[in-house]
């Protein structure tokens, strides 16, 4: 094994960034060795889990990783990502896992190498070294604060947060928009639609007109046979008055009839009458029996 070097900017960086995806919290090894049980958890927090294991198949056992906000993943269900990083041709071995604490468990060794290293260097160093360096760390200390400061200073919270409000509004603006835009689209399909439809049928009625709308004396004709049509209608109607004033002309008659061969009736039931006189008021009763249009009997 090469003797560990001093950390460079890189991977104190690669340090931050490990350290800051894994599950946070000081960590320990727990179990209990009657219950055959062994897990990695933080020691606070009530003991997040950071790793156990689990039965994978008939005589082997695999890690299981903390998946928030699911829990505990078995090795195999942990994905792409977090899972066995494969290498191979028949993709059955692996390399590395993908997790956080998976990745932050094996760099551990290698990043406290360097650490340490990086400790011995600047305990090594000259004084004048020394102090070099600490101004040079200060120098960066304050140049990383006024870049941060500046960031924040660039776009304030408040203004961010109003450009996202408006951002969010115009969206809904947009699909509230396109919706009405869609609505309309179909209303106007529609209405062109019944737009064809109505074109149709005026030009099947033109088609049907312009044999007719061509001849002026069809058009004549027309005019004609509608007033003779008017004219027999109000004959008509003349006609009909007509015979009510007849029907009830002859109903009056028929009443008047029936009353005098009532009477006459009454004169021939007496015995004063003679013959010649019977004979005579016989032939006005049948006479009146006939107008009345019905048979008067004898007494």
């Amino acid at each position: 094994m090469t003797a560990p070097k001093p950390m460079t900017d890189e991977e104190i960086e690669e340090a931050r960034a490990l350290d800051a995806a894994r599950t946070q919290g000081d960590w320990q090894w727990y179990g209990n060795v009657k219950q055959h049980e062994v897990y990695l958890s933080t020691v606070d927090r009530g003991h997040v889990f950071v790793m156990d294991f689990g039965r994978w198949g008939m005589q082997g056992g695999q890690p299981r990783f903390q998946v928030p906000p699911t829990g505990m993943r078995d090795l195999i269900d942990l994905g792409v990502e977090n899972g066995p990083q494969m290498v191979g041709s028949h993709r059955n071995d692996f390399v590395g896992i993908g997790h956080p604490d998976a990745r932050y468990i094996a760099a551990a060794p290698r990043l406290v190498r360097g650490l340490l290293a990086t400790v011995d260097h600047l305990r090594g160093m000259d004084p004048s070294d020394h102090d070099v360096w600490s101004e040079a760390m200060a120098v960066r200390s304050r140049l990383e604060a006024e870049l941060a400061e500046a960031k924040s200073a660039a776009v304030p919270t408040s203004v961010y947060e109003e450009v996202q409000r408006e951002r969010c509004e115009a969206l809904a603006s947009a699909r509230e928009l396109a919706a009405e835009v869609e609505r309309l689209t179909k209303e106007l399909d529609t209405a062109l639609e019944s737009l064809a439809a109505k074109e149709r049928g005026y030009r099947d009625l033109h088609e049907m007109l312009d044999p007719v709308v061509g001849r002026a004396d069809t058009w004549t004709q027309v005019d004609r046979l509608i007033k003779e049509r008017d004219t027999e209608r109000d004959r008509l109607a003349d006609a009909s008055l007509e015979i009510d004033a007849i029907v009830k002309d002859r109903d009056d008659t028929r009443r008047i009839a029936a009353i005098q061969a009532a009477r006459l009736e009454a004169v021939l039931s007496t015995s004063a009458v003679d013959g010649a006189v019977r004979r005579i008021l016989d032939e006005v009763r049948a006479e009146l029996g006939r107008v009345a249009g019905e048979e008067v009997g004898r007494g």
